[in-house]
């Protein structure tokens, strides 16, 4: 299996022994063969999941506090600043993730690109269970 910190995690989660296969076979941490200090995309994709995870938490604490800033929303404009709100989300969120993998498929640099992509994914599936953890243990 992978031998960088991030290949430890992801012996822990994985399977059983038996799909152990199907998941080296897409080798999609190819590029952490020494460790992940070296590995530009695993900081790549770990740098866009912290940001989605920083936008996330500034977001949350807006609405979280929400009726101290702008006051009681009897209003129309309540859900459509809501909906204005997810859509923004959604579009930087989106772009934060999936942005440098369409670049780098676009440019023709198609493994790289679902590389990043699925090193995107991994780090925020640990941002995510982190996330949890803590809300778990507070």
């Amino acid at each position: 299996m992978v031998t960088c910190n991030l290949g430890i995690i992801l012996t822990f989660l994985a399977p059983p022994p038996n799909y152990q296969l199907l998941i080296t076979n897409y080798n999609f941490m190819k590029c952490c063969k020494t460790d992940c200090k070296s590995c530009k995309l695993c900081w790549q994709a770990l740098l866009s999941s912290v940001g989605v995870f920083v936008y996330v938490t500034i977001v949350a604490l807006i609405m979280s506090n929400g009726e101290k800033l702008f006051g009681k929303m009897d209003t129309f404009w309540g859900p459509i600043a809501f909906l204005m709100l997810f859509v923004f989300s959604a579009l930087v969120t989106g772009s934060l993730v999936l942005g440098r993998p369409i670049y780098l498929y676009l440019d023709n640099k198609k493994e790289e690109a679902v590389r990043l992509f699925f090193c995107n994914i991994i780090w925020l599936f640990i941002i995510t269970l982190i996330v949890f953890l803590f809300q778990i243990i507070w």
